[in-house]
């Protein structure tokens, strides 16, 4: 099967032909996004996965720039208190 982005009708005959649909598009294509949501409600019968991959990233880049988050607050809390901070082994 085929359908093009930019083609709503060749979009919506490629969708009706599949159950799952796993989106990859990032966030600069939110126009194209908005597309294939149009099309999937159009259909009606479709399940939409993101791509885990995708998703992943963005959790890891959140969870690590909360890691460092806290470890600055721990730095400055033992800084302020006068206490050594030394890593754990």
């Amino acid at each position: 099967m085929q359908g093009d982005i930019q083609d709503h009708e060749s979009l919506v005959a490629a969708l009706k032909q599949v159950d799952v649909v796993i989106s990859s598009l990032g966030r600069a294509q939110i126009g194209d996004q908005l597309k294939l949501i149009t099309a999937i409600k159009e259909v009606g019968h479709i399940t939409v996965c993101q791509s885990l991959v995708h998703n992943l990233k963005h959790l890891l880049n959140f969870v690590t720039h909360i890691v460092q988050q806290r470890k600055k607050m721990q730095r400055l809390k033992c800084r302020t208190w006068g206490v050594s901070l030394t890593p754990r082994v």
